[in-house]
């Protein structure tokens, strides 16, 4: 098993603890505009084993850009590039996460 970690959490939200995703089903992370990003899983209990959409990792669309959630999926697609062996892989992302929800 493979956990994504990151860190730079609002403060206010659930107070700021980290948000963990496992990555064992997760097939990509896709911007959505200026609101954060779409995390799609494969699974073989739902949709026949289709990519869905399983999770939102949500920034502050009042003061995020395109460019600065672009960036954010930059980061996070460099992580788990670096360390394809790691089991734990902690991200602070330049960008503050807000909240995340996250179903299979």
């Amino acid at each position: 098993m493979k956990l994504l970690k990151l860190t730079n959490v609002l403060p206010g939200y659930k107070s700021g603890a980290p948000f963990v995703v496992n990555l064992d089903n997760i097939t990509n992370f896709v911007t959505a505009s200026n609101f954060g990003i779409k995390i799609y899983a494969t699974t073989s209990t739902r949709s026949g084993g289709n990519d869905i959409n399983t999770g939102f990792i949500s920034v502050d669309s009042d003061t995020a850009t395109n460019a600065d959630v672009e960036k954010l999926l930059a980061e996070i697609q460099d992580a788990i590039t670096a360390a394809p062996g790691g089991r734990v892989i902690t991200l602070h992302t330049t960008l503050e996460l807000i909240s995340w929800n996250f179903s299979v």
